[in-house]
């Protein structure tokens, strides 16, 4: 009896110890457990303060990229608006700079003698009604001058020169008895566009101070010369 009520002791014992460490690991684990909500709520004030960050971020970006697009469109229209005013006054190329000048070309360089007729910005139909402006026309009794101006002067450009000349007699049947004498005219001729020129048969004709100067007069043997 004696032992059996020893085991019973032994055994209320250890329950009781059980408990006990049962109630440690229960207390400890909810301790970990508030820590852990605590910590858990910490990361996710953390996580909004910086959502709230990043979208004032986003929208002072978004602000921005919209201050420099409305900024940028008003510098595309400014910039158009000088290209286009100086378009206009590259225009003028043609009526204040070559204009003036060639009369003196053709009758000093060309020998080609006093105008029958002068005219800028020449529009003439062909014998199939087309009507085709030429920039400047001169006629003399042995002479017919064409010039073409261009304030970039492109190889296409001169390219669409020579399909003109080659239809030229379309447009001016009558002076085909003349001495004809293509010109193309820029403020500046890059030499390689002079040797395209030359090879082509046609004069090229650049700017020299206020006046125009033939840069390849020489270049062009005289029997060469149409």
């Amino acid at each position: 009896m004696q032992a059996v009520e020893e085991r019973v002791s032994n055994l209320e014992t250890w329950i009781e110890k059980y408990i006990i460490r049962t109630d440690i690991r229960i207390s400890q684990a909810d301790k970990e457990f508030r820590e852990f909500k605590e910590r858990a709520k910490k990361f996710d004030e953390k996580m909004e303060l910086l959502k709230e960050e990043s979208q004032r971020k986003w929208e002072e970006s978004q602000k921005r990229w919209e201050e420099l697009s409305k900024q940028s469109e008003q510098n595309r229209k400014e910039s158009d608006r000088k290209y286009q005013e100086l378009v206009l006054k590259l225009g003028i190329f043609l009526e204040d700079i070559v204009a003036p000048n060639f009369p003196t070309i053709a009758t000093e360089v060309f020998q080609a003698g006093d105008s029958d007729f002068f005219a800028i910005r020449a529009k003439v139909k062909n014998v199939k009604g087309e009507t085709r402006e030429f920039d400047a026309v001169y006629i003399s009794k042995t002479s017919f001058l064409l010039n073409e101006s261009k304030t970039n002067p492109k190889i296409e450009y001169i390219d669409d020169f020579i399909e003109a000349i080659g239809n030229i007699y379309n447009y001016f049947p009558q002076y085909k008895d003349k001495k004809f004498i293509p010109i193309f005219s820029s403020f500046y001729i890059p030499e390689n566009v002079k040797k395209y020129l030359t090879k082509n048969k046609i004069y090229a004709m650049q700017m020299k101070d206020r006046t125009m100067e033939v840069i390849n007069f020489n270049d062009i043997k005289p029997l060469d010369r149409r």
